[in-house]
């Protein structure tokens, strides 16, 4: 679905760039919008298939 190349000529740049940490703040948002979307929707992650041991 994405381009890995893009997403490495992204990274990079943003390395260059010094945005690295700006990277850094919108994945832990990123991860953070789509646990409370998880939790919202009531997502399974297969928990129940581990609980059983």
């Amino acid at each position: 679905m994405l381009n890995p190349t893009l997403v490495t000529n992204t990274i990079q740049k943003e390395i260059r760039n010094k945005g690295i940490i700006f990277l850094f703040v919108f994945a832990i948002g990123f991860l953070f919008a789509g646990h409370k979307l998880a939790i919202m929707f009531n997502v399974n992650f297969g928990n129940e298939a581990t609980s059983q041991f």
